[in-house]
């Protein structure tokens, strides 16, 4: 056991940089990739919308709609949105079946 204490300092050293070996995979690892911004808000507008919607049509006891027919709505009701239209939809019909299913459950 004797000198186990200093090899393992010596072993540090050399493995954490002090050879020069492995800064070739270092620098593959510390790239960065580029991604495109995501607006998330067009999400959020939709499912606001499609909330209050679905509360105002909803009606206690009544049959929930599916969501082919929830999104032929969202596709009139977001007829001024342009940028992130699809995800405003995707948006509007979660909030309008969450909405509606609260007032058809009688859930505040």
């Amino acid at each position: 056991m004797r000198g186990f204490g200093w090899r393992c300092v010596v072993f540090l050293l050399v493995v954490e940089g002090g050879c020069g070996c492995g800064e070739k995979e270092r620098e593959e690892v510390l790239r960065v990739e580029r991604v495109a911004v995501v607006n998330p808000r067009a999400y959020e507008e939709g499912y606001g919308v499609g909330l209050a919607k679905g509360e105002a049509s909803g009606r206690p006891l009544a049959k929930l709609p599916t969501e082919a027919e929830v999104a032929g709505l969202a596709g009139v009701e977001g007829g001024e949105v342009k940028e992130g239209r699809a995800r405003w939809e995707r948006g509007f019909v979660a909030g309008y079946l969450d909405g509606f299913r609260k007032v058809v459950t009688g859930q505040k």
